[in-house]
């Protein structure tokens, strides 16, 4: 499905590009509309759209999404979502580093496919989004920067599971799917700043996904994820 065939299925992105010119400051579209642009898997939620802005912004935005908009910062009850016409999530958590990286799509700015990965890395306890992770790195892996992605992960302690997710990908796909070296030699040191940026990364989970604490990923788990993924990705496909 094309970026704009998307935007046609989905309520929430159509409403948001229509107001593409009168918005009130930077953003970035993050969650389910963000993952599935970069790995056509898991359909988002049409009438819902997460978005990242900056906190000195959060107040503007809150204004400029009048009805039939619902505007919320925290990740909202199924009887929100289902009562709401269209639903903007806000996080107001963005930052230079991350909206330089954005990626522009048929005029919309929506989060690095590698840091989203990233992103996907610290909330990596539970079989959806380990295999959504798998499925980003597949989909999009001839046009992710691998050294950014290496550093970045390494940086905040997540180079093992990383590293995990691309091994297994390699063990099932029969060959180097994924470059593999390249992860291993540009993984950097977790950073003195990592607990606080994992913090951040995760402060909009539930606490049950907040899974900085566990590194790594059993590989067992991971075979069992990536199996399933195999004929919707071609994974042994040249």
């Amino acid at each position: 499905m094309t970026p704009t065939a998307i935007r046609q299925n989905s309520n929430a992105l159509a409403a948001f590009a229509a107001l593409a010119d009168h918005l009130p400051g930077d953003y970035l579209i993050v969650g389910p509309h963000a993952g599935y642009i970069y790995h056509h898997r898991l359909m988002p939620i049409s009438r819902m759209i997460d978005l990242r802005v900056r906190s000195r912004d959060l107040s503007s935005w809150q204004a400029a999404l009048v009805p039939p908009w619902t505007v919320l910062t925290q990740i909202p009850t199924l009887a929100q979502v289902r009562s709401a016409a269209r639903l903007a999530r806000l996080e107001p958590t963005l930052v230079d580093t991350l909206y330089r990286r954005r990626r522009v799509i048929d005029g919309l700015n929506f989060i690095s496919p590698e840091d989203w990965a990233v992103e996907l890395l610290a909330r990596a306890s539970t079989q959806i989004s380990l295999s959504e992770c798998a499925a980003l790195l597949i989909a999009q892996r001839a046009a992710l920067d691998w050294e950014y992605l290496a550093k970045r992960a390494g940086a905040l302690g997540l180079g093992a599971r990383l590293r995990g997710i691309v091994k297994t990908i390699n063990r099932e796909a029969g060959r180097p799917l994924l470059p593999l070296e390249t992860i291993i030699r540009c993984s950097a040191p977790k950073s003195p700043r990592a607990a606080h940026e994992l913090r951040q990364l995760t402060a909009y989970l539930p606490p049950a996904l907040r899974s900085s604490h566990r590194p790594s990923i059993a590989p067992a788990t991971a075979a069992d994820v990536l199996r399933g993924l195999q004929t919707r990705w071609r994974v042994l496909d040249g």
